[in-house]
């Protein structure tokens, strides 16, 4: 159940993403920690499938405005959405012990 569930969050997760991304920063700001530790607290899978969803919808956004200008901040903002998979690493350790 708790799998299944997990599936669940993780698109509800990304669907939330994709509204959220070109709204004003506090609201996506607040958005990415919530949906992250939501997914992780219901399994480690749906932290996964959220990753990879997420690294695929901003790789796609990377490569359609690829010829536009100001590619370097595109790619700082790109690095950034992926700052809080970060915290994922201490807590699978602290997870194992």
């Amino acid at each position: 159940m708790n799998y299944i569930c997990g599936i669940g969050v993780a698109l509800w997760a990304l669907a939330g993403w994709v509204a959220a991304r070109e709204r004003i920063w506090p609201i996506s700001w607040r958005y990415r920690p919530f949906a992250w530790s939501h997914c992780f607290s219901c399994h480690l899978s749906a932290l996964g499938i959220y990753g990879v969803g997420l690294l695929s919808f901003e790789i796609l956004r990377l490569w359609e405005r690829r010829l536009l200008p100001g590619w370097p901040a595109r790619a700082v903002d790109f690095v950034v959405s992926g700052l809080p998979f970060l915290a994922a690493a201490p807590l699978l350790y602290l997870v194992r012990r």
